[in-house]
């Protein structure tokens, strides 16, 4: 297969998967993000949409797998990172979840408004509980 007609190929498995994730069609989403990973090993976006998909279905296991894979990918994924760390806190891991948002601060760039996350840290051997935080109620 030439590299055009890969890459197209693999445009088409993404789009095809985005449909099915819009829909909450999560088996078949999950089917199309794993063949993009096949054909297209480093694929960020097909890794984060399937720990979202894990995540959804509440396998925290696979959800924090996929989400570590794109972070190994790529390191500055800011969205992987929170969500992973969020995801720690559903999980009920809160050293996890509290290392996460650390690493997520510091990588913050300069002027990035997280003062939700800042409080929530100040508070959080204050008896903060991890669902505050996933819910927002910091």
């Amino acid at each position: 297969m030439e590299f055009v007609e890969h890459g197209l190929l693999v445009d088409a498995r993404y789009n095809i998967a985005s449909c099915h994730l819009l829909q909450k069609k999560y088996a078949q989403a999950k089917e199309e993000y794993l063949e993009v990973l096949r054909l297209s090993p480093y694929d960020t976006a097909a890794m984060f949409h399937l720990a979202y998909i894990y995540d959804q279905e509440h396998d925290y296991k696979s959800a924090a797998r996929y989400y570590g894979m794109t972070l190994k990918t790529n390191p500055l994924d800011r969205e992987a990172r929170r969500n992973l760390a969020l995801l720690h806190c559903r999980a009920g891991h809160l050293k996890l979840c509290q290392d996460e948002l650390h690493t997520f601060l510091e990588e913050a760039p300069p002027g990035e408004p997280d003062d939700d996350i800042r409080s929530f840290l100040k508070r959080f051997g204050g008896g903060v509980k991890p669902q505050q935080a996933v819910e927002g109620r910091l």
